[in-house]
């Protein structure tokens, strides 16, 4: 086993390796999230070789502490069901997830419900989103694919469509655990963020995203949670996604990667040499 002494300077050296991770600073993104009347745009916009997604940016540029608990929680899992049987569970969840986003496109694109056929794996989400179906009307966008010209992202946004008469850009969610409160959420907010400020460079002032709602969709049939966005919470979580977007721009990822792997090496070290 290791002495006190050893142990104690094995944990500062992996804190000193989070903190050169957390405290790194990266450029800085300035970019509108509303487009004004006096917006100016050149004619000549960047060329990017590859868009990264927003969900790739921001799964890149993860604190290194919400990785580890991320990394801890599936080695538990597997500890309790095994390889094949963690896979198996992944694959189930994702397969759920999967077909009640499918019947929700199809409800949005005008197919009657009662013509709706869900999957038996997903009708406990059905059954937990469908009271906030009958909340939305006028449907613009289902499934679009959407890019950032200058910023060089892109995504796909679930839907924009009124919602109990708001104009504003809709992301459904799965989840097992219920969620209280927006923070809860964790990147979900800079997702959507990142969304509307992709159709906002493109849209005329009159057509602005104003307002974001992320829906909790639950897997034990719970009633989906709503948490909207107005437009203060969209800028400010914009701004976050900027500065993960200029992490991501600066190659942090590898920085990233190497500080999990070395604190991941010396925790082993610290809980299983003997």
């Amino acid at each position: 086993m290791f002495s006190l002494a050893r142990c104690c300077q094995l944990i500062t050296t992996a804190t000193r390796l989070i903190q050169r991770f957390t405290s790194s600073s990266t450029n800085r993104i300035d970019f509108p999230f509303f487009k004004t009347d006096d917006f100016f745009q050149s004619d000549e916009t960047p060329t990017f070789e590859h868009l990264p997604g927003v969900t790739r940016v921001l799964g890149a540029t993860k604190p290194v502490e919400v990785t580890l608990r991320l990394l801890a929680w599936k080695k538990k899992m597997i500890s309790e069901l095994g390889e094949a049987g963690f896979a198996k569970m992944q694959q189930e969840t994702l397969d759920a997830g999967k077909f009640c986003h499918k019947s929700i496109e199809d409800y949005l694109n005008g197919v009657p419900l009662k013509d709706i056929c869900v999957e038996s794996s997903a009708e406990n989400l059905w059954e937990s989103v469908l009271p906030h179906l009958n909340d939305i009307t006028d449907v613009r966008k289902v499934e679009q694919r959407v890019e950032h010209p200058i910023l060089g992202y892109k995504g796909y946004v679930d839907c924009v469509a009124k919602y109990r008469n708001e104009w504003c850009l809709i992301d459904w969610k799965t989840s097992k655990k219920v969620k209280r409160n927006l923070e809860d959420c964790y990147d979900d907010p800079l997702q959507i963020a990142a969304y509307a400020g992709a159709l906002n460079v493109k849209s005329p002032v009159q057509d602005q995203i104003r307002s974001g709602l992320i829906v909790k969709i639950y897997y034990d049939r719970s009633a989906a949670t709503a948490f909207n966005l107005n437009s203060f919470a969209l800028e400010f979580y914009w701004e976050q996604w900027l500065r993960r977007l200029a992490q991501y721009r600066k190659g942090s990822t590898k920085m990233k990667e190497e500080t999990v792997a070395d604190f991941l090496s010396i925790a082993s070290k610290v809980y299983g040499e003997k």
